[in-house]
């Protein structure tokens, strides 16, 4: 039955969701479907955004302003030469619509190509009435250039459009600290405030600018007007506080380091500033508190294990301050910061195992009654793991029946607290679409995982597409040289200080020296990945017409099912690739007459190695089970290694030679 869009009462985004759910279809103006649109854009409903541009370009068949939607859903899902293609044919249609330039400098920009994307808008801005839009992007790609002088330019005509705009204000401030011109900035920021006297971000500003040319007494008076202003402005408390420590008032400083945490929740830096205002006093049982409950509300903040260390060190007690220095190389500089930064996380645990980093990620979620959702396709500890340990401790779960996203949706419950991925897989190399399982979980609030162990953080960074958490066994490419047992699991920092409090019950820890051995090899990952990537693709393409392979699981490969989400969501597609044996092949045999590469269970080492996963990694797993996740027995995982790629095909192809 089809209604017009006045015949219930509401708002077009109800009228919507309503007849999703049922079978009346409503017809709205092009303008609300916009309004439809960019209400789930902002949200990162995605799915939702798709389905009403859908339906909307087929009751407004010729709008140009739909379609640019479209475009920016496929430049948001990085579908750039789908974008490309639809955008051409819009400019046929309409040569003057400004947001047709947008739209194609934002795909410039995507592919890092910042020049384009500047003389783009610059067009652009010839036929907009909206300057301010437009400023305010060519100011972000002149800062992707590395060109502050002109990305200051673009953010000041922003300020000058809407003074009320804080994001540009702080831009103008950020290019004026990259060019180390602090009066212009003190310049910049007076001027505004005799326009905006009561703009607490401006006075916080310009206070932090005066510290930086050690004009301390203005800097106080710019933070006491921000907190004039507003007296809850936690960060004019706390820089106020940093201004007094270096006029040697410590206890005023502390007053205001307490204000802080009296406004907010208590900040680990806060304490720790106290902490050192204590020490200068003298106060050695206050220093220690203060210290104490940094790190205990940090414990990833190496500054507060450092500032222990040095206290005891003070203290004339060698033994103590050796214990907690060993706890600050455990946080920082060694693997775990290394880690969070190529992860893009904001912080990151090391454990002592692959299986420790895993366990101690999912324990800290889950609790007897919840239920976890897993992906059916994942290593055979973690599924030995699951099927052994969750029952004892009354944990629920399901595996999906396969990888698409309405697999996943359907074994979603009211208790379900966690969704776990692996993808690539071990040892199909099978693809997860990360990004859609991220919004599908986002909108249920359920905390999402990622074992990324066989992509590694140079070919997938699975947290800037939403995940929570990203898992690595570090003794596979982290390390790379099969000589260290680690793991790391990557995250944002409330969830990676909840994996460390209960990391500490598992004892799961990594020592100081296997940190120092990983952060040795996370030096070279670049390089060696870059390497592998190249060898297996080489590898996969050549078997891929071998006649003695059944089939080559390889997700660089067009041929694989999932390829087009793998080249969505990889940089890179990885150093391990498997194959099914032709059927008259003994898969032992193989392996034996096999020269160079070696049968071990280790992989994503420099050397190729092999192994036979229905023996080995999945050995754990019934027949039945293995035969349902596609591990036939003449199934081998390869781990492609940085040798001769030509002497790699070389020695798999003279063994299969003898097997015939």
């Amino acid at each position: 039955m089809a209604l017009e869009s006045n015949e219930r009462p509401g708002r077009p985004i109800a009228k919507f969701e309503s007849m999703l759910k049922t079978d009346d279809v409503y017809f709205f103006d092009a303008e609300d479907f916009e309004d439809i649109i960019h209400h789930y854009l902002n949200n990162g409903k995605i799915a939702l955004a798709k389905k009403a541009i859908k339906i909307g370009l087929q009751q407004h068949t010729d709008s140009i302003e739909l379609k640019l939607l479209n475009v920016e859903v496929l430049v948001f899902e990085n579908n750039l030469d789908q974008a490309e293609e639809l955008l051409d044919k819009l400019q046929l249609l309409d040569v003057s619509n400004e947001e047709i330039y947008i739209q194609r400098a934002n795909i410039y920009s995507k592919k890092d190509n910042h020049e384009a994307a500047i003389v783009l808008l610059q067009k652009a801005l010839l036929l907009s009435d909206n300057a301010f839009d437009i400023h305010s992007l060519m100011g972000m790609e002149y800062l992707f250039m590395d060109d502050f002088k002109l990305a200051k330019e673009n953010f000041m005509k922003c300020v000058s459009f809407d003074e009320q705009d804080y994001s540009s204000l702080y831009n103008v401030i950020y290019c004026f600290e990259f060019l180390e011109d602090f009066d212009g900035a003190i310049y910049y920021l007076n001027d505004y405030l005799d326009r905006n006297p009561y703009c607490e971000v401006a006075w916080h500003q310009l206070g932090k600018q005066y510290f930086e040319k050690h004009l301390y007494q203005e800097a106080l008076t710019a933070f006491d007007f921000a907190i004039i202003s507003d007296d809850t402005f936690i960060g004019a408390y706390f820089e106020k506080g940093k201004v007094l420590e270096k006029l040697g008032k410590y206890e005023e400083a502390i007053e205001n380091y307490e204000t802080t945490i009296n406004i907010e929740d208590p900040t680990s830096h806060a304490y720790l500033r106290i902490g050192k205002c204590h020490e200068k006093l003298n106060n050695d049982d206050m220093t220690k508190y203060y210290y104490y409950q940094t790190v205990h509300e940090d414990p990833l903040l190496d500054k507060g294990w450092l500032a222990i260390t040095d206290f005891y060190y003070k203290k004339g007690d060698p033994k103590k301050a050796l214990y907690y220095i060993n706890k600050a190389l455990n946080i920082d500089g060694m693997a775990g910061g290394v880690v969070a930064a190529l992860e893009g996380g904001v912080g990151a645990v090391c454990t002592a195992s692959g299986m420790a980093a895993i366990t101690t990620s999912l324990f800290t979620f889950l609790e007897s009654g919840d239920h976890v959702v897993f992906q059916n396709e994942i290593y055979g500890g973690t599924h030995h793991l699951i099927q052994e340990e969750f029952s004892r401790y009354g944990i629920e779960y399901s595996f999906t029946k396969g990888l698409e996203l309405s697999d996943f949706e359907n074994e979603i419950r009211e208790n379900t607290k966690v969704i776990y991925l692996e993808t690539p897989s071990n040892p199909l190399l099978s693809i997860t679409d990360i990004e859609g399982v991220a919004v599908l979980a986002k909108n249920r609030s359920i905390v999402t995982m990622i074992d990324n162990t066989f992509a590694s953080p140079i070919n997938q960074t699975p947290l800037d597409l939403g995940i929570d958490l990203s898992i690595h066994s570090a003794t596979k490419y982290l390390s790379g040289h099969s000589d260290i047992s680690a793991g790391v699991v990557a995250g944002t920092k409330e969830y990676v200080d909840r994996i460390m409090y209960k990391g500490r019950n598992f004892g799961g820890n990594l020592s100081d020296f296997m940190c120092f051995l990983l952060e040795r090899s996370i030096k070279t990952l670049a390089l060696r990945v870059e390497k592998h990537n190249t060898n297996a693709q080489f590898v996969a393409e050549s078997l891929d017409f071998n006649p003695l392979i059944k089939k080559v699981f390889y997700p660089g490969l067009p041929s694989h099912k999932n390829h087009d989400i793998a080249k969505r969501q990889m940089h890179g597609y990885g150093g391990m690739l498997s194959f099914d044996l032709d059927e008259a092949l003994d898969a032992k045999l193989f392996q034996q007459k096999l020269s160079m590469i070696k049968p071990s269970m280790s992989l994503a080492g420099v050397e190729s190695t092999i192994i036979q996963p229905s023996l080995t990694s999945h050995a754990l797993l019934s027949s039945q089970e293995r035969k349902e996740q596609g591990i036939s027995n003449n199934l081998l995982r390869l781990s492609v290694g940085l040798e001769n790629k030509e002497d790699i095909l070389s020695d798999i192809e003279q063994a299969l030679k003898k097997c015939i």
